[in-house]
Parts: C-alpha cells; structure tokens; sequence
C-alpha cells in the first residue's frame, strides 16, 4: 500500500541487501490509497528495500523474503 499526496507516474524498485536493483515498476497513482500486488517469488530469500519514488515523492520500505 502507498498513500500518495499526488496524482503522477512512480518508480518503483526493487533492491537486493547489497543495493542492487532486481526488478522496476512504472505505475500511475491517484492522490490517496494505492495498492499494488508484486510477484516476489523467484526472489532468494533474504533481505530487500522496496522503494517508490518520483518528483514529488519518496517512500522507501523493507521486508524479508523467506
């Protein structure tokens, strides 16, 4: 879920614990509520960042894939 404060294109990556970007995204928001489903499971497990980005905004997240 990302609460966005505009209504743009985002960025989206996805990085491996070294910083390394496996997968990026381009989706549309609307000022409010986003949600979005993202298939993770050719990912090793292990830790990853998870950020969304554009001119206006930045929200960085992580979480463990086991």
């Amino acid at each position: 879920a990302f609460f966005s404060t505009h209504t743009e294109q985002v960025n989206i990556r996805i990085l491996n614990s070294s910083g390394v970007q496996l997968r990026s995204y381009t989706r549309n928001v609307t000022t409010g509520p986003n949600n979005w489903d993202f298939d993770v499971s050719n990912l090793l497990p292990g830790l990853y960042s998870f950020i969304v980005q554009s001119p206006n905004q930045l929200a960085s997240a992580i979480f463990i894939k086991q």
